[in-house]
C-alpha cells in the first residue's frame, strides 16, 4: 500500500509522534452536523493525491 497522504480529525500536533516528513495531512473536524460534507471532502483528497 502506498500511503499518499493522512485525513485525521486531529490536526498534526497530535500526530506529533508520528513521522509524515513531507506527506501531505489535512485536518478535517468531523461533527454529526458536518459528517457527510467532511465525507465528500475526504473522498476529494483521495481522488486528488492517488497515484497510478
Amino acid at each position: 500500500m502506498l500511503v499518499t497522504a493522512v485525513v485525521s480529525n486531529h490536526g498534526r500536533e497530535h500526530l506529533a509522534s508520528t513521522h509524515l516528513g513531507k506527506l501531505p495531512s489535512y485536518h478535517l473536524p468531523v461533527t454529526n452536523d458536518s459528517k457527510t460534507e467532511q465525507e465528500a471532502r475526504i473522498w476529494k483528497v483521495v481522488q486528488e493525491t492517488k497515484r497510478i
